[in-house]
Order: C-alpha cells, then sequence, then structure tokens
C-alpha cells in the first residue's frame, strides 16, 4: 500500500525552500551592494584646468628660481629665532638684537640679493625625490625666524632713522607678499600672510611717534598699494592645494596609506573596515575640484564673490551629510565626510585671506589720512574726501565690495568683518580677523596712543593676541 504524503509537512518543505531561496538571494544582494560600495569610483577628473603655468619641476627653472637659491642659503646658515624687544641701556657693548644681526651677514646679504630679483619668477621649489610634506618643513621652518630678524632691523633703525625704518618694514612686507604668490600651498599662504600683516601693522610705531614728511608717506602708501594681497595670487594658492591633495589621493589607489586629520576618521562612527572601503578617491577629488572651481570663478570678481560662492558650496555639502537618507545612499559615504571638513578647511583659510586684505587696506588707509591731516590740518568727515587727491579710488571692504568705513568722531577705520553685519567698529587692539568688526584707531589719534601705551605696558603673554 503506497504511503500517503502530509499535505502539512510538504507545505513546511515548500515554506523552508522559499525561505532559503529568499535568504540567499537576499545574502546576494548585500554581498553585490558591499562589493560595489568596494570597489564603484569614478575616472580621475580632468584637471588640467588646475596646472600651473611653470613647471616647478623643471630642472632648468628650479636653477633660475631666485627662491630656490635663497632657501638654499637658510638651510646652510639656519636662523635662530630673535628677540624682538628695543635695545635696553648697557653699559657697553652691543645688544642681543645687534649680535644677532651681525651674526647673520649671509642671510641678510641673500634676502636683500632675493628683494632684487623679479617676485613674478618666485616658485615654491620640490627637491628631487623628496616628499612635498617633507619640502615644506625644510622651507617654513626658516621663514619666520628670517622676518623676525628683519624686524629686529627696523626697530634698530627707528630711533635713529624712522623712515629707514618703515622702508625695511615695507621690504619685508613685499618678501611676504612674494611668497604669497609664488604657487605654494596653503600652509604658504599662511605663513606668508601672517608675516605680511604684521609688517604693515609694524609701521606704526615709526610713523606715528615720528615726524614723517607728506611726501614720504606717499612713498609708502604707493609701496603698500602695489602689495595689496593679490586675488590672482591665491587662485595660484588654490591650484597648487588641489594638485597636492589629487597626489595624496592618488598615493592611496597604489597602496599607500594616507596621511588625514584624525577627525575625518571618526565622523559618523563608522566600523573600521568600512572606513577606508567608503573612501572613492576619485569621487572625492571630483567633489573637491568643483568647490575649488567655485572658489576660482569667485576670485576673478572679488573677496566677497568667492566668499558667497564658497558659502553655497559648503551649505550644499552639508545638506547632504545631514540628511540620513542622501548621506547613506551614496557610494562616497566618507568622502562626503572628507569633503565637508575640506570646505570648513578652504572656508577658514579664505576668511583668514580676506581678513589680512582687509587690514592691509586699512593701513593705506591710515596714511591716506594722516597725508590729508598734514595738508587741511584736519581729518576728513568722510573718505571721499580723500579721493582723488590722496586715493584713486576708496579701498573696499573685502567683506562687502563696498568702500572701507570711516568713523571720524571715534577716528576708527573698520570693516564689517565675516559677519556682515555693522557693529558701529567695535573691535580689540590689535588688529584681528576674529572680532565682530576688523577695525584699527587711526595710528595718530589719542586713543591709539592709548592703545599703544596699553600694549606696551601689558605682560608679554597678553601681547599681539
Amino acid at each position: 500500500m503506497s504511503a500517503i504524503s502530509n499535505p502539512n509537512t510538504t507545505q513546511a518543505h515548500s515554506s523552508r525552500r522559499a525561505l532559503i531561496v529568499v535568504v540567499a538571494l537576499a545574502l546576494s544582494l548585500v554581498t553585490a551592494l558591499i562589493a560595489f560600495l568596494a570597489t564603484y569610483d569614478i575616472e580621475p577628473p580632468d584637471a588640467s584646468d588646475m596646472a600651473p603655468a611653470v613647471s616647478a619641476e623643471s630642472s632648468e627653472f628650479n636653477q633660475t628660481n631666485p627662491l630656490r637659491k635663497f632657501l638654499t642659503v637658510l638651510q646652510q646658515h639656519p636662523v635662530e629665532a630673535s628677540p624682538l624687544q628695543k635695545k635696553t641701556p648697557r653699559a657697553a657693548g652691543p645688544s642681543p638684537q645687534e649680535t644677532a644681526l651681525n651674526n647673520r651677514p649671509v642671510v641678510l646679504k641673500a634676502y636683500e640679493e632675493l628683494l632684487q630679483t623679479n617676485p613674478d619668477s618666485w616658485r615654491w621649489p620640490t627637491e628631487p625625490g623628496e616628499s612635498l610634506e617633507t619640502s615644506l618643513d625644510h622651507q617654513l621652518k626658516h621663514l619666520m625666524p628670517v622676518a623676525n630678524l628683519i624686524r629686529v632691523q627696523a626697530g634698530l633703525d627707528e630711533s635713529t632713522s624712522p623712515e629707514e625704518s618703515a622702508l625695511t618694514t615695507l621690504s619685508l612686507a613685499k618678501f611676504a607678499h612674494g611668497l604669497n604668490n609664488a604657487g605654494g600651498l596653503l600652509i604658504h599662504n599662511m605663513m606668508a600672510s601672517a608675516i605680511q600683516r604684521t609688517a604693515v601693522l609694524q609701521l606704526e610705531r615709526p610713523l606715528a611717534l615720528n615726524a614723517i614728511s607728506s611726501a614720504s608717506l606717499m612713498k609708502i602708501q604707493k609701496q603698500l598699494e602695489d602689495l595689496d594681497p593679490s586675488l590672482i595670487g591665491f587662485i595660484a594658492t588654490l591650484k597648487a592645494e588641489y594638485l597636492f591633495t589629487a597626489e595624496a589621493y592618488r598615493a592611496t589607489k597604489s597602496g599607500v596609506a594616507l596621511a588625514v586629520d584624525p577627525r575625518k576618521l571618526d565622523l559618523k562612527g563608522y566600523p573600521e573596515p568600512l572606513k577606508g572601503m567608503l573612501l572613492k578617491p576619485n569621487l572625492t577629488l571630483a567633489t573637491r575640484l568643483e568647490m575649488h572651481r567655485q572658489l576660482i570663478k569667485g576670485l576673478e570678481t572679488s573677496w566677497k564673490a568667492a566668499f558667497d560662492a564658497h558659502q553655497t558650496t559648503k551649505q550644499n555639502l552639508g545638506k547632504i551629510f545631514q540628511s540620513p537618507v542622501r548621506f547613506w545612499l551614496n557610494p562616497n559615504t566618507t568622502g562626503i565626510a572628507f569633503s565637508v571638513l575640506d570646505a570648513q578647511d578652504l572656508q577658514d583659510s579664505l576668511i583668514r585671506q580676506i581678513g589680512h586684505a582687509t587690514i592691509h587696506r586699512q593701513v593705506i588707509l591710515q596714511v591716506a589720512l594722516r597725508r590729508y591731516e598734514l595738508d587741511h590740518h584736519r581729518l576728513p568727515d568722510d573718505l571721499s574726501e580723500l579721493s582723488p587727491a590722496y586715493l584713486s579710488s576708496i579701498p573696499q571692504d573685502p567683506f562687502t565690495d563696498l568702500p572701507m568705513r570711516w568713523n571720524p568722531s571715534t577716528q576708527v577705520i573698520y570693516s564689517v568683518g565675516v559677519n556682515g553685519s555693522d557693529d558701529s567698529g567695535f573691535f580689540r587692539i590689535p588688529a584681528t580677523i576674529d572680532e565682530p568688526d576688523i577695525g584699527q584707531y587711526y595710528w595718530w589719534s589719542k586713543p591709539a596712543f592709548k592703545a599703544r601705551d596699553a600694549q606696551r605696558l601689558a605682560p608679554p603673554e597678553a601681547r599681539g593676541r
């Protein structure tokens, strides 16, 4: 007698088979998705528009690069950090500052020779076979000590020849301006801009505490106008920075570990194996390239246009990063996280550079206002009175593309700063870029004299915030 099959058993077997098929399909889909996430990327983006006009790697170019020669001298004759205090009364013999200068004749000669060359021919060099990071370390560590040495020289000249002191300080601003336009990275830009800003602000002492003629002030003003921080120079910096970033990402494709800011690896709390898997170098570079292009497009118009363009790019990235759906459905989640922080870093660099441009233009106004006061025995009620006799046009506030602001009652020159809001010239001394407004007292005013006394009497750690 044939066995009678149990319908319930048959149904149970069918259900198990169906479940196995479903699970297998699900596992296959998950495996395929993981494989896709692990391997998917695009072709390297075309960044031919980021290439510099002159190749810094050309051996012939490097041999005739004045900046390379100067940096070579610094490596052979390193400068120690020099004291910046003014000479104090001594029984006899040179001061430590004079000794520092006397011991560095080769460096001072190389500095003067560099300034005799055309800054357009300066380029940050890379030694053959040396990584850019190593080159950066070798180059940057020498610059601030040299700047301090020149500041010492200007300080020593102040009591005997204030005009010579001002010219020495202007030479330092010229040096930094050339460095800023030499096709370096953002870190080069940061240091060079800091040197230039410090130099132009150091003009306050020899100019405000001594009787400088209107004719001499006009020459100083002309030099300052020629050293206005360059939009074109910052474009070159952004191009160099992108190429440096692209080279770092290309190294990861060859199995070289990418050294990155550890903040970027902690974002979203990824499990360790997923951090590298979900980083797509070419997709990430495409996003970075678009950021640079938008910034450069803005810089071709003005500092404000660049800031506005980058704000839009940064906000769009932030929307993706903050949306769980858009973020996790993106095949380049780690790259998006990188890009958000990259956008913030670029914004910080841009704001810093706009702030330096602001302070530089305010110093130009300081000199023009002084020339006006010497000729008219009063200060203008409005900056428009300076044009065209003392300025061809009134320097613009880079944060607004409108003329810089002047309050004749408080004798304050100021910019609205990064918040774009007129806070009635509220700021602290000395001029910095992280205030509600970026401002300066007119150097020949009573408030400025009081501020200088307060700085002079302040403890060392409180000076020069």
